[in-house]
């Protein structure tokens, strides 16, 4: 009988059943590529009346400025008061420090109406230091309001700084969801934003 060289056996190669083919999961193909980054914010397109945004606020979340990150920060609010000789609105913040019946401490700016946006959504804000106002005016962009002025949301361009404002200190937990919904469409990063305890 004649040998057979292997070399002469022809080799078949198994192929694979569909269910072998769908389960074969496929590999994330990895990127070092940055995500693009956000266009700087911008005031809501819905025209408010500023005058009716006077008044007392209560802050119930914060992106936290360099006062806000210290901590033991309680029953922040703002007010704002309209100066009508000087066209101008004059903004108090406060808070309390360390426990909620701490006394308070103050900071104060001008704020003014930016003209350029009939809209009545954006401010300029100038901060005081020493009784003296700064020459500066930085962006105070409203993100959102209310119809009835019961809530108001103030960002920053570049979603450093963000502050959610109601008139009652803890509004009911639907209507906040609301209010924090729209940070997050407008691209703020949620796990910077902190709650402000309100325990009056």
């Amino acid at each position: 009988m004649a040998s057979v060289s292997t070399s002469q056996v022809p080799i078949v190669e198994a192929v694979p059943t569909a269910a072998e083919v769908a389960s074969v999961k496929p590999v994330p193909c990895k990127s070092n590529a940055k995500p693009a980054p956000l266009p700087p914010l911008e005031a809501s397109s819905k025209t408010i009346d500023p005058l009716k945004c006077m008044g007392k606020w209560y802050v119930t979340h914060v992106v936290p400025n360099m006062v806000e990150k210290v901590p033991g920060i309680y029953n922040e609010t703002e007010e704002y008061e309209w100066d009508e000789a000087n066209k101008r609105i004059n903004v108090t913040m406060s808070y309390a420090k360390g426990k909620p019946t701490a006394a308070r401490s103050f900071m104060y700016q001008r704020g003014w109406i930016h003209d350029k946006v009939a809209t009545g959504t954006e401010w300029r804000v100038s901060p005081k230091v020493l009784g003296l106002t700064l020459p500066i005016k930085l962006r105070y962009i409203i993100i959102d309001c209310a119809d009835d002025y019961s809530s108001m949301t103030v960002g920053y361009p570049d979603r450093s700084f963000l502050w959610v404002m109601a008139r009652e200190p803890t509004p009911p937990a639907d209507k906040l969801a609301q209010m924090l919904a729209v940070p997050e469409q407008l691209g703020y990063d949620m796990s910077l934003v902190k709650p402000v305890p309100q325990e009056w």
